[in-house]
């Protein structure tokens, strides 16, 4: 067995798509159509049969796909501030994302925002841009 990865597209209607390293010539997902203007990150959940994504558009909006079937299992807006990565936490079930001020952990069952470190949060002072995420 191989290995089983994401990438994404660049354009207006970018394509998330799932690929196995035994057969690189064939995808086995695509997924399109919510996710707008590139896909910035990707992550997959801890048994790897979710797949969270950040779309470029203004919200930098999140995507939750069964990727196997293609079905969206939830989505909502993510940030006035810039997402440059999404994280699958190896150790809990939520996903954290990161970028310019902003700092959020997102619960998946509902998908909705736990915690926030961003511009108008006293979490951290001041609110820098966070680039990465690492787990311990």
């Amino acid at each position: 067995t191989g290995s089983i990865f994401a990438t994404g597209e660049v354009g207006r209607n970018p394509k998330l798509i799932v690929w196995s390293s035994d057969d690189p010539r064939r995808p086995l997902a695509i997924l399109q159509g919510f996710l707008k203007k590139a896909i910035v990150s990707a992550t997959f959940s801890r048994d790897g049969t979710l797949l969270c994504a950040v779309g470029a558009d203004a919200n930098h909006s999140l995507a939750v796909y069964r990727w196997q079937t293609g079905t969206m299992l939830a989505s909502s807006k993510g940030s006035p501030e810039k997402i440059v990565s999404v994280s699958w936490s190896p150790f809990q079930d939520y996903v954290v994302t990161c970028g310019v001020k902003h700092l959020m952990f997102w619960s998946t069952s509902p998908f909705v925002a736990r915690k926030a470190a961003s511009q108008s949060s006293t979490t951290f002072a001041p609110v820098s841009t966070f680039p990465w995420i690492a787990y311990s």
